[in-house]
């Protein structure tokens, strides 16, 4: 098994992160243009999924140390992207999304932070 140092699995998280909310912010315009997800909701899971991976990745970068800051950082990615989506024509800002944004940052970071204290407990 594999396990690399602590600072480059940090490093590779932020990174991550960055790369995930700059092809949110960047890639919203032409987001619209490739259609909408299928089916009722799955658009609001998508928008938690996505925050929360990118504030459980950003919290993993800051060495778990500030779950609040990197669940704020996803939030606000979450309503610049929202608010980035009023001025293109092919795409709808809705507060329902961002709301979407901040269970999924929350909420998922809450249950990697229980898990890892799990498992931890275990060893």
């Amino acid at each position: 098994m594999l396990l690399l140092p602590e600072r480059v699995v940090r490093a590779l998280s932020l990174s991550l992160a960055i790369a995930m909310a700059a092809f949110v912010l960047v890639g919203a315009s032409t987001v619209g243009e490739m259609g909408s997800v299928p089916g009722p909701y799955i658009d609001k899971i998508v928008h938690a999924l996505y925050y929360g991976v990118m504030a459980i990745l950003v919290d993993r970068g800051l060495g778990g140390r500030l779950p609040v800051v990197a669940m704020a950082i996803a939030i606000a990615v979450g309503g610049a992207d929202e608010i980035h989506q009023m001025s293109i024509p092919t795409r709808d800002a809705s507060v329902f999304d961002w709301m979407a944004d901040v269970t999924g940052a929350v909420v998922l970071t809450l249950l990697w932070r229980a898990a890892r204290r799990a498992g931890r407990r275990r060893t």
